[in-house]
């Protein structure tokens, strides 16, 4: 079985409020919308993970399956 280690942020919620998962966009990392999920539900828990696809020294989170696509 692999195991995979990402490098992430994460903060805690506070009790009762929801958990966000902030997924970066294309040549981003995990500092791209932490700051952002956490202005927009201050209290809530989140996890913003750094992706493992590199496309051309671009980080992505799924690899295309075709130029443009």
């Amino acid at each position: 079985m692999a195991h995979h280690t990402y490098t992430s942020r994460s903060t805690r919620p506070v009790p009762g409020a929801p958990l966000v998962f902030a997924f970066h966009g294309t040549g981003g990392d995990e500092h791209q919308f932490f700051d952002l999920a956490s202005q927009l539900l201050p209290g809530a828990g989140v996890i913003s993970p750094r992706s493992d696809v590199s496309e051309g020294g671009a980080a992505r989170f799924f690899r295309r399956t075709g130029e443009g696509i």
